[in-house]
């Protein structure tokens, strides 16, 4: 079971907005001596800014050694690519609850959310208990991500928008992009 946000904060960016990180943080360090699981509480890689400017191999070798994965997000803030990598991973993906999960996502089918201490707690043990449940949640949430949440497809999605449509009869103007 991971969670990548540390007990001990000081390196880290808006730590103001990251109280349920740290009490998941704690939750999970508690369960790995309640019940001897192996837990991955810390940071994976680089923080903050440093972090977000590349993938870390360090990063995606703790993902891939999990078979649990809690992603908290930023107090306040939902939907990050964090929660996609996780779910690219092929780990089960656990989220705190969200006003609505992204396009495609069910909880109990594709990501597990959990609403509290005890929900979490459980849910944990459930899914380490029966792998086969584990393991179907987790590849539909990857089939999921990859299928609807790659960055083309928030790009296709960013222009369709009516926005960038042509009205009847003006001239359409294309843009083209090209990567070196």
């Amino acid at each position: 079971v991971a969670h990548f946000w540390p007990i001990e904060t000081a390196d880290v960016g808006s730590v103001h907005l990251a109280l349920l990180r740290t009490k998941v943080s704690r939750i999970i360090l508690a369960m790995k001596e309640e019940h001897s699981l192996n837990v991955h509480v810390d940071l994976a890689g680089h923080a903050s800014k440093v972090g977000r400017r590349g993938v870390h191999n360090a990063y995606i070798e703790a993902m891939l050694d999990c078979k649990i994965l809690v992603v908290t997000q930023r107090d306040l803030w939902e939907d990050h690519y964090r929660l996609f990598e996780a779910l690219v991973s092929g780990a089960l993906v656990f989220t705190d609850r969200m006003l609505t999960l992204p396009q495609g996502l069910k909880n109990g089918t594709s990501i597990i959310e959990f609403t509290g201490e005890q929900d979490l707690r459980s849910q944990i043990l459930y899914y380490l208990n029966h792998t086969d449940e584990r393991l179907a949640i987790a590849h539909e949430g990857r089939r999921v991500a990859m299928s609807r949440h790659r960055s083309w497809h928030r790009w296709k999605k960013s222009y369709s928008a009516p926005c960038f449509q042509a009205a009847a009869g003006t001239t359409r103007i294309v843009l083209t992009l090209s990567c070196q």
